[in-house]
């Protein structure tokens, strides 16, 4: 997925407060972080190969920026024979995100 970010720009790697934590932010293309430690995401714009295992969701709101990776990662957790996701959004993205 490097190849897919503008030239210059994507992942990073950083601790803070003693927690590991990947990810991106490109706005209008992708947010996507991840907290290996715990095996969360927070926001997951798309489904990158190595988060299948992650069965924890976390986004602050339903934009598909935000978002796009939920149904490619619900998909790729049921091929490989594990169980749903946990995710967790604002009240009020939930109902564009179960249409989804």
């Amino acid at each position: 997925m490097a190849g897919d970010y503008p030239a210059g720009r994507g992942r990073v790697k950083l601790q803070a407060a003693g927690l590991e934590i990947e990810g991106v932010s490109i706005a209008g293309h992708e947010s996507f972080y991840k907290l290996p430690g715990f095996r969360c995401l927070l926001e997951f714009g798309r489904a990158p190969d190595d988060v299948v295992a992650y069965s924890t969701v976390c986004l602050t709101h339903g934009h598909l920026d935000h978002a796009a990776g939920l149904a490619h990662h619900a998909s790729r957790r049921r091929l490989t024979g594990l169980p749903p996701a946990r995710g967790f959004a604002p009240e009020d993205a939930v109902p564009d995100l179960e249409a989804w």
